[in-house]
């Protein structure tokens, strides 16, 4: 991989843990989920880490779900701690 490669500049903003987390250091949003930007057709992006990351390592998320972090903790990009679960919506 090269320097500007995004999972090196990604992966350079991950400090594990002990407990097999892969916490988030770099930007992140009010709710606690880090955000990343990165280079698509020429243009800046801003996606989520934990989501970019699994999509890398695991392949995509399916339509209508969700990736839920298994561990509970928000910051966590570590694709093994992420389960795709079924969105399902409350009518109220």
């Amino acid at each position: 991989r090269k320097p500007g490669d995004p999972l090196i500049r990604l992966m350079s903003h991950v400090k594990k843990t002990a407990r097999g987390c892969w916490l988030w250091t770099g930007g992140h949003d009010r709710n606690g989920y880090g955000h990343f930007f990165i280079l698509a057709d020429g243009r800046r992006k801003i996606v989520y880490p934990h989501r970019w990351l699994y999509e890398q390592m695991v392949g995509k998320v399916p339509n209508g779900k969700v990736l839920l972090h298994v561990c509970r903790i928000h910051n966590c990009v570590n694709p093994k701690h992420l389960d795709a679960e079924k969105v399902t919506l409350e009518v109220v």
